[in-house]
């Protein structure tokens, strides 16, 4: 059974086994309850008109049209809800488009479960962090804007909208080794991006509260990274 506190979601797909998948990976996670799924832009408007959603996961290629039509749909009805895109379309375009419209993330078919995972955590710890602010600051509306500063010539995109795909890269490898601490070195090895181009990417992310830059004094000098979740 939901809790009221729960981030509620509406999945929005019409293939019966991709609905399944979605359904399934977002039960698993403690939080979020998936409350209605749709087939068409239809009935996934009949949907919002009717209850509070916090989130839609959506397909771009509907029957009745294009998840960015309803996506258009949500922001000229003002509705307070946040979208998700999960499709197989990777036309640049598409992509751009739907970051104009203010969509979260873009998932693109076939993806996996950690990447979802993901999206889904990212989503909700900004979600809380705005809630639990109440008032903002500058330093939470700078978090909030900073996907205009760049590293080594890339946007960075971090604190709102799509990431970057080499942020994405390293925050998806802490994510998933979580468990463990590595040093800036450490995660340029591993994901063979330079040392300089790393510590940039995880000074971003603690200034975001993604993940703490502490000092493990048995490696003097040589900072440790933990996530935080």
């Amino acid at each position: 059974m939901s809790k009221s506190t729960d981030i509620s979601v509406l999945v929005v797909e019409d293939e019966d086994m991709i609905q399944e998948i979605l359904c399934g990976f977002t039960q698993r996670l403690e939080g979020f309850d998936v409350v209605q799924v749709a087939g068409s832009c239809r009935l996934a408007q009949v949907v919002l008109e009717k209850e509070a959603v916090d989130l839609v996961l959506l397909d771009v290629y509907l029957p009745d049209g294009l998840g960015l039509d309803l996506l258009r749909w949500i922001r000229a009805s003002n509705l307070d809800v946040d979208v998700i895109l999960i499709t197989a379309d990777r036309r640049s375009e598409t992509f751009e488009m739907v970051n104009r419209f203010g969509a979260i993330d873009y998932l693109i078919k076939p993806f996996r479960y950690e990447r979802f995972c993901l999206a889904m955590e990212k989503y909700r710890s900004k979600k809380n962090k705005m809630e639990e602010a109440g008032f903002l600051d500058q330093s939470l509306i700078d978090q909030k804007l900073s996907d205009g500063q760049e590293v080594d010539g890339q946007v960075a995109n971090v604190g709102n909208g799509f990431q970057n795909p080499t942020y994405d890269r390293i925050y998806g490898f802490l994510f998933n080794n979580s468990h463990m601490s590595y040093t800036s070195t450490e995660v340029a090895n591993q994901l063979g991006i330079s040392r300089i181009t790393a510590r940039r990417y995880l000074e971003m992310m603690e200034q975001a509260g993604e993940v703490v830059m502490s000092l493990d004094y048995g490696y003097v000098g040589r900072p440790r990274i933990n996530i935080q979740l």
